[in-house]
C-alpha cells in the first residue's frame, strides 16, 4: 500500500475514535441532561418547555450525523482492509476519487461530480 493510503488510514483510524469517544461522551451527559428535562418540566413556563425540546432536538440530530459519519469511516476502513484497490474509486462512476478530496475526507465514497448528482437528485425530492 502506498505511503498516501497508509496515511489515509492512519488518518481515519484516527477519526473513528475520535467520534466514537464522542458519541461514547455524548451518551453519557444523556442523563444530566434528562434531570434538566425533569427539573424543566415541573415548572411548565413554555418557553422552558420549548427550550428543552429545542435542545433535545439538536443533540438528536447531532448524534445521528455522528453514527452516519463513524459508518462512513469504518466502511472506509473494511475497504482498505478488504479490497484496498477499490479504496479511492467513486462507488457510483468507478473514476478514481481526486486525491484532495480524499485527503479531505478520506471517507468519501464519490468522486465530487457524482456527489453533486446525487444531492441535487436528493434536494429535488
Amino acid at each position: 500500500m502506498e505511503e498516501f493510503v497508509l496515511n489515509l488510514k492512519t488518518k481515519l483510524e484516527r477519526e473513528a475514535n475520535d467520534v466514537a469517544s464522542l458519541l461514547d461522551s455524548m451518551s453519557e451527559e444523556g442523563g444530566a441532561s434528562s434531570a434538566i428535562e425533569m427539573a424543566r418540566a415541573t415548572h411548565n413556563h413554555p418557553a422552558d418547555s420549548a427550550l428543552g425540546l429545542m435542545e433535545k432536538e439538536l443533540a438528536v440530530g447531532n448524534v445521528v450525523l455522528l453514527k452516519e459519519l463513524l459508518k462512513d469511516i469504518r466502511h472506509a476502513l473494511r475497504k482498505l482492509d478488504t479490497c484496498p484497490e477499490k479504496f479511492g474509486m467513486c462507488e457510483r462512476c468507478g473514476k478514481p476519487i481526486d486525491r484532495e478530496r480524499l485527503e479531505a475526507r478520506p471517507w468519501a465514497r464519490y468522486c465530487i461530480s457524482c456527489k453533486q448528482k446525487i444531492e441535487a437528485k436528493t434536494k429535488g425530492k
